[in-house]
C-alpha cells in the first residue's frame, strides 16, 4: 500500500466535514519508531534503518453511512440426533442501527469498515457528535498535511456500505450454521468526511531489501493510535541473514 497520487479531476464535495487527530506529532513518531525497530524480524543490519521522515498528517476522505436494520437474521443449523434435524434460528436485528465509513478513494488507501451501535465499534470508531465542518476559509488541517483526493461521489456509496453491512452480519451467525436470509438494510449519506492519519516513511538499502527502490512506511490512525497500514523489509530474508550470521556466512550472500 502506498499514497496514491493526485487526480486530474477529484471529487469536491460542498460541505466537507473531518474528525479532530488526537494523536500528537510526537506519540506518532514514537509508535512508528517502535513499530520499525521492535519487531523481532528487523534485519540484523538495523542500523541501516535510516532516514526516518517526520510523521506526515494525511487526510483520507470517507464517506460516512448511517445504516438501520430492518427484519430477521435466519440461520440453518443441524442438530445431530438419530435423524440430523434441521433447525432455523431468527436472530432480531429489528431497529438495530450503526454506520458505515467507506473510503472515498476507489484505490485502495484504507479500510472501510462497519460498526453498529450494538458495542462492535473498531477502535477507531468516532461519533458523529464529533464531526466538525471543514471552513474553507481556514487551515484547520495543518501545514504541509495532505488531503488524499477523493473519486468515489455519493451515489456509489449505497451499494458499498450495504456489503460492508452484510459483512458484518455474516459474523453473527454462529459457527456451523449456514446464512438463510438477511435483514433489509437502509442507508442513507449523511457525511463526507476527512480521517487524520499520519504517514512514516523510512528508508533502507540492507540486506532484508527486497530491490534498490523500494520505500518503506508505517501508517496509523490520528485518533487510535492503531497500525492501519505498513511495508518493512523482506521478514524472510531478514531471518535467513540472522542465521548465515548464526553458521558463519556472509549475509550478503542474499543478493
Amino acid at each position: 500500500m502506498s499514497l496514491p497520487p493526485a487526480l486530474e479531476s477529484p471529487y469536491r464535495d460542498p460541505k466537507p466535514h473531518f474528525f479532530e487527530p488526537t494523536v500528537s506529532v510526537e506519540r506518532a513518531r514514537q509508535l512508528a519508531d517502535e513499530r520499525i525497530r521492535g519487531r523481532w524480524t528487523r534485519p540484523a543490519d538495523g542500523h541501516l534503518l535510516t532516514k526516518t521522515a517526520a510523521p506526515r498528517l494525511v487526510w483520507v476522505p470517507y464517506w460516512r453511512v448511517a445504516v438501520g436494520l430492518r427484519g430477521r437474521l435466519l440461520t440453518s443449523d443441524i442438530v445431530v440426533t438419530a435423524n440430523d434435524i434441521a433447525r432455523t434460528e431468527a436472530i432480531p436485528v429489528d431497529g438495530v442501527s450503526g454506520y458505515a465509513m467507506v473510503c472515498a478513494r476507489s484505490a485502495p488507501v484504507l479500510l472501510s469498515f462497519f460498526a453498529t451501535c450494538e458495542g462492535n465499534a473498531p477502535p477507531w470508531h468516532v461519533a458523529a457528535d464529533e464531526l466538525k465542518a471543514l471552513d474553507a476559509t481556514a487551515e484547520p488541517l495543518g501545514p504541509g498535511a495532505l488531503v488524499i483526493d477523493a473519486d468515489v461521489g455519493p451515489e456509489g456509496v449505497h451499494e458499498m456500505a450495504r456489503g460492508l453491512c452484510e459483512k458484518g452480519l455474516t459474523q453473527m451467525v454462529p459457527g456451523g450454521a449456514t446464512l438463510l436470509r438477511l435483514p433489509d438494510i437502509e442507508t442513507v449519506v449523511t457525511h463526507f468526511v476527512l480521517v487524520p492519519h499520519f504517514w512514516v516513511s523510512y528508508e533502507y538499502r540492507g540486506e532484508a531489501a527486497r530491490n534498490a527502490t523500494e520505500g518503506f512506511f508505517v501508517a496509523l490512525h490520528g485518533r487510535s493510535e492503531l497500525i492501519v497500514g505498513e511495508s518493512h523489509p523482506s521478514s524472510v530474508r531478514a531471518v535467513v541473514g540472522r542465521i548465515r550470521r548464526l553458521v558463519g556466512l556472509d549475509p550478503s550472500g542474499l543478493r
